[in-house]
């Protein structure tokens, strides 16, 4: 018998969750517990907001581990755990090789890329902002560097012209958790090799901040619309109008024949067309502060934009 810890905190590691609880009771190990990220305040800030995961965790009765830092005194307590392996899917923390060493064969971690494109925080939403047209899942043997560990285990799949983060996410999340639970026997028996990764195609994907949500007009219509989708839920993609800020969604090429500038409104009706660098943008939904997301034609009630004005980042 095993016993395994998993390391999340993020919904994309849910599913991963789930599949590590019944791998354990199907197979006889011990998933002795959850560890994730504190609590954190609200957006208003009134009250605490646990993560998904440790509620997922308490509706599966596993105890749930939170430390607000890994000391050497944590690390001394959890080496007392005993614990074989420990799966890392979304945790949010690099963690120190002295605690990697406490597990008899190590920490594995599943990471949402083709490694070594795209180590960091947020490989998803910046595969699809770079127009990327594949990405994958990467299960590897987690070393103290941000995700240079060897590969166990490595599975492409196409990025659809349309989908967004959202829609890769949940697709990748899928894939990864039937790939975790296809290799976890192996790795335990030790009966898979690791391959390292390539020293060439290294780039990293930065954590997603809300400035990133701001549209550039002078970019291009391609670099645009593959930002909307990249930034689709978090942080949203935004425009200013008459210092008004503006969420625009369900973007696409536009095809109108009228020339004009870099965030110079076109059309505005049923849709929202406006010029870039190169190229025109077509919305169909918008969302302004406080208010619900609605279709183009309904942002025009009560809120005036002309066509020939500017949209400014």
């Amino acid at each position: 018998m095993s016993n395994i810890v998993f390391f999340g905190t993020s919904s994309f590691s849910v599913p991963f969750l789930r599949i590590v609880h019944k791998f354990c009771q199907d197979h006889n190990h011990c998933l002795t517990g959850v560890v994730c990220q504190p609590d954190k305040p609200s957006m208003r800030g009134q009250n605490l907001r646990e993560p998904i995961i440790k509620k997922i965790a308490n509706e599966l009765n596993i105890c749930v581990w939170q430390p607000e830092e890994i000391t050497f005194e944590w690390i001394d307590w959890f080496k007392k755990k005993n614990i074989t392996i420990a799966v890392v899917v979304s945790y949010g923390r690099i963690l120190p090789k002295n605690l990697i060493d406490a597990a008899d064969l190590g920490f594995i971690n599943v990471h949402a890329s083709l490694l070594p494109r795209w180590r960091g925080a947020s490989p998803i939403q910046r595969a699809i902002e770079a127009g990327d047209s594949e990405t994958g899942i990467c299960i590897i043997d987690l070393i103290s560097k941000l995700d240079s560990g060897p590969i166990y285990y490595q599975e492409k799949i196409p990025i659809g012209e349309r989908e967004t983060s959202e829609d890769l996410s949940n697709r990748l999340a899928t894939l990864g958790s039937h790939a975790l639970m296809n290799i976890l026997p192996d790795i335990l028996q030790k009966k898979i090799k690791k391959i390292d990764q390539s020293s060439l195609g290294i780039s990293y994907a930065h954590r997603l901040q809300k400035e990133d949500g701001l549209i550039e007009w002078n970019s291009s219509a391609i670099q645009i619309i593959n930002k909307v989708r990249a930034m689709h839920p978090w942080p949203g993609s935004y425009t200013f109008y008459k210092n008004r800020r503006i969420k625009l969604f369900s973007a696409k090429l536009g095809n109108s024949n009228l020339k004009a500038n870099p965030g110079q409104i076109i059309e505005i009706g049923k849709k929202l067309v406006i010029s870039t660098g190169n190229g025109q943008v077509e919305f169909s939904y918008a969302q302004l502060n406080g208010k619900s997301k609605m279709p183009i034609k309904d942002l025009l009630n009560g809120f005036l934009i002309e066509v020939g004005d500017y949209l400014h980042s």
